[in-house]
């Protein structure tokens, strides 16, 4: 049988926008829509019982349970998201209840929690925390211990199950700070005896590996530019786009149609939408970005919210984009792999060896704080060799001059150039540039001690 392709109404487009972007998600919405015009449904008039019925079998087939979880998960968000503006329902809680079955509900004090949370913090956030809530209630209840019962000696067992569960480290410390927000919370409603901090500590939390950037080398860089802009897909094109603009992939799924804004003296700047910091920012558009988003805006469906759009009439997922990266370089020569969030590393780089100061590029990134961007970015090898050298040259030039009037010892020059690099640029923003180079110039002072001390092979 052939798909029906249908175009989603308004409605089911701005449900996409606003909720975090899953592809299994649109997936559902687009099914709904398609299985309601197939069935000759109307939303308005859906049931329950009907509901049940197309999360079983939304293709006219039956699915696996765990699909059908899946299904009623997010089903359950969209009509419920509908119910509050009239388009659906309403629905009685046991109609659209029962999401894994085999998982206990969250307890009361861990859905009042999660509604505490939701005014003032993002969707996605939310959900984090609530899958972040049922771990530690399962738990909990797999040990039988009470949430009035929960003391450090408690925190810190659960702390070594994430441990010997082999999560990320990542993944322990977000878990951590999320249970421990939520233990400060029980415990200003007076559930526990003592507040979150004091029984999950810092040093309880794990060290977090600190990655190297991974930036493009300057060849295949350029190279990959040159196959994203010849390719003529319209994803590659996107990714030309976003390489030169820095944007995340995210970002560039949610792109508006309009999203090219023209400064009083007649420059180009692309809109971001709203993100993973949840701000947008205005990004300047070269000659070659300024085309790239032209190209887009004509390919684009007339009555489309969005720049680039897919068959089902939503965003293209990252898989999609991430398919086409690998396609378009994946035979380059790199030796780790090719993603799209390293064209965000090569735009910030590229930008950082150019000479671009530091609150430029975290603008142009939308960082909230400058550490944001060194952590992102770290310091380039490019850049820390030119400073490097140049301070080199700059005390070697020191020692030329005063051999002749003097008996200077050079390794008490590189001390000189330590001191002074010390007193003069170890803040911020060049506290991590000057201490790379301090350690770089204290290496070299020692080995010059070394060959000093060395006596000299007889004649």
């Amino acid at each position: 049988m052939t798909k029906q392709r249908i175009d989603l109404p308004p409605f089911a487009n701005s449900y996409l926008h606003e909720q975090p972007v899953r592809h299994f998600r649109e997936w559902v919405v687009v099914m709904l829509h398609r299985w309601l015009l197939r069935t000759g449904r109307q939303l308005g008039t859906l049931t329950g019982k009907e509901a049940q019925d197309f999360v079983a079998a939304p293709t006219g087939r039956a699915v696996a349970q765990m699909t059908r979880n899946n299904n009623r998960y997010e089903m359950r968000r969209y009509l419920r998201w509908l119910e509050k503006r009239g388009l659906a329902g309403p629905f009685t809680a046991e109609e659209l209840e029962g999401y894994h079955r085999d998982r206990k509900p969250l307890p009361d004090e861990a859905r009042r929690f999660l509604q505490f949370l939701a005014p003032t913090t993002a969707a996605s956030t939310v959900e984090k925390y609530r899958g972040t809530l049922r771990r530690l209630h399962d738990w909990l209840g797999n040990n039988g211990i009470c949430l009035p019962n929960i003391d450090r000696s408690v925190c810190l067992a659960w702390s070594q199950s994430l441990h010997a569960a082999g999560l990320h480290p990542k993944t322990r410390f977000g878990y951590m700070l999320g249970v421990r927000k939520y233990l400060d919370w029980l415990w200003e409603l007076g559930t526990l005896a003592a507040p979150g901090r004091a029984l999950i500590l810092s040093k309880d939390l794990p060290k977090l590996p600190d990655y190297l950037p991974r930036p493009l080398p300057p060849e295949i860089d350029h190279e990959l530019h040159r196959r994203l802009k010849q390719s003529g897909a319209t994803t590659a094109l996107g990714l030309f786009l976003m390489r030169r603009t820095g944007l995340r992939i995210g970002e560039l799924r949610r792109l508006e149609r309009d999203c090219v804004r023209v400064d009083h003296s007649g420059k180009h700047l692309l809109k971001v939408p709203l993100g993973k910091m949840n701000n947008e920012r205005l990004v300047p558009l070269d000659d070659a970005a300024l085309a790239a988003v032209t190209q887009l805006q004509h390919r684009a469906r007339q009555h489309s919210p969005w720049l680039i759009q897919g068959r089902r009439g939503g965003p293209i997922s990252r898989s999609t984009y991430q398919s086409t990266l690998v396609k378009v370089g994946g035979d380059l020569p790199l030796a780790e792999p090719l993603t799209t969030h390293r064209l965000r590393h090569t735009f910030a780089t590229s930008l950082i060896n150019g000479g671009m100061s530091l609150m430029g590029i975290m603008k142009l990134l939308g960082h909230r704080d400058y550490r944001m961007t060194l952590r992102y970015t770290q310091i380039v090898d490019e850049t820390v060799d030119r400073e490097y050298f140049e301070a080199l040259s700059r005390v070697a030039e020191r020692y030329e001059l005063s051999r002749s009037g003097s008996n200077d010892d050079p390794a008490a020059l590189l001390r000189d150039a330590i001191r002074w690099i010390t007193k003069n640029l170890c803040a911020a923003p060049h506290e991590r540039r000057s201490k790379l180079l301090i350690r770089r110039l204290d290496a070299a002072a020692h080995e010059l001690e070394q060959l000093r001390a060395t006596p000299a092979p007889p004649p």
